[in-house]
């Protein structure tokens, strides 16, 4: 590692303090935090989603939060802004959707964008 100078040891000083801070505000939630993650892994796992280990995972992308994505995107959307409304990243996004691909969305183009396939029914 290399040598500080005394300023970015003040900076550090600094952020440590901040960090402490906040961790010990965090503290005072933590039960809540756990206990969202659990009702998650419950939910989860009552519907079967499984990630692909074969592991529940907190976080789970499902098709109804896709579909939710599509329609609050005006039906057509790439793999990021997906990830942006459902809180994933773009990689398992583009996974999922590529899952799916052909069944229940299709990619309209080479720039990466997707649509829902039959949403035009669905809307009626």
């Amino acid at each position: 590692m290399e040598d500080l100078t005394s300023r970015q040891e003040r900076v550090l000083e600094v952020l440590d303090e901040q960090i402490d801070l906040l961790d010990k505000k965090l503290k005072k939630v933590q039960p809540l935090i756990d206990e969202l993650s659990k009702l998650r892994k419950t939910r989860a796992t009552l519907l079967n989603e499984r990630g692909p280990t074969g592991g529940v995972r907190g976080n789970t992308l499902t098709m109804e939060s896709v579909i939710h994505a599509f329609n609050k995107l005006g039906g057509e959307a790439t793999a990021p802004q997906i990830a942006d409304i459902v809180g994933s990243t773009d990689t398992t996004v583009r996974s999922h959707l590529n899952r799916h691909k052909g069944s229940r969305y299709e990619q309209t183009d080479e720039r990466g964008v997707w649509r829902l396939i039959g949403n035009e029914e669905e809307e009626e």
